[in-house]
């Protein structure tokens, strides 16, 4: 094991990333330290109290081998000021932090705080960053190298050619569209992030690691899937050939 200890943040919508698996161990002294940030997760995962709709086999065991705070809550409901007090300790109302800019290191009130990482690297760990632990640009190419170690892969989550939702043009936001995408998990941001995350845990590498993801990685097998009949009418082709594929996957099972 390499001396230097493990620092893991995951980021964004939902990762597990084999949570029934336990890291090398290290020293009680300084123990390798993961920790999983996700956006916009609500309380549908099954822990604490789940969806109908959701499965969220990984991340509920992570939850049944520690201590699970049912009745914590964000910050802010918006991703920069919100990541932010996270990282420095400090409310918005302190940081003054209240929107998707300024970055922590433009406000005079934390440009000189040291943060969540930056205390660790303090005191002996490498930190490592992937995917989406700041707000996007937040923090500029010159202050990176002081905020984590080493600054993993942040591939941007991509878009359709053409928006699934068939919206009004008028006033459309460019982020109002749902729909599978991309085809292929391989393809997906979130599971580049996640074999990063996953890549950084293997004792050959060094050992620290910080990772931001989003997608909950859910085996098949625990997948109800609803008969479809009608329902699919009117939907556009790509969904509709994916749900009929996994509907079929499910019934050869």
């Amino acid at each position: 094991m390499n001396s230097l200890k493990l620092l893991l943040l995951f980021v964004a919508l939902g990762l597990s990333v084999r949570g029934a698996e336990r890291p090398p161990a290290v020293s009680p002294s300084k123990p390798n330290i993961l920790m999983i940030a996700i956006d916009d997760l609500n309380d549908w995962i099954g822990c604490l109290g789940g969806h109908p709709q959701a499965r969220t086999p990984n991340l509920d065991a992570l939850a049944a081998r520690g201590t699970l705070f049912t009745n914590a809550h964000c910050q802010s409901p918006l991703c920069n000021p919100s990541r932010a007090s996270l990282m420095t300790g400090l409310r918005p109302s302190t940081t003054g932090i209240y929107g998707l800019a300024p970055g922590i290191r433009d406000v005079a009130r934390t440009r000189d705080h040291v943060t969540l990482p930056q205390t660790f690297t303090s005191a002996g760990y490498h930190t490592f960053t992937c995917g989406k632990v700041y707000h996007d640009g937040s923090i500029k190419p010159k202050d990176q190298k002081a905020e984590f170690s080493t600054w993993g892969p942040a591939p941007g989550m991509g878009r359709p050619a053409k928006p699934f939702a068939n919206l009004p043009a008028k006033d459309r936001h460019p982020l109002m569209d749902w729909g599978a995408f991309p085809e292929r998990d391989e393809d997906a941001a979130d599971y580049k992030i996640a074999s990063a995350a996953i890549g950084a845990l293997k004792p050959e590498y060094i050992t620290t690691r910080i990772a931001s993801t989003g997608r909950n990685i859910c085996p098949r097998s625990l997948i109800t899937v609803p008969s479809l009949g009608n329902s699919l009418r009117g939907t556009p082709t790509r969904p509709r050939r994916l749900a009929s594929k996994c509907t079929a996957e499910k019934q050869a099972t």
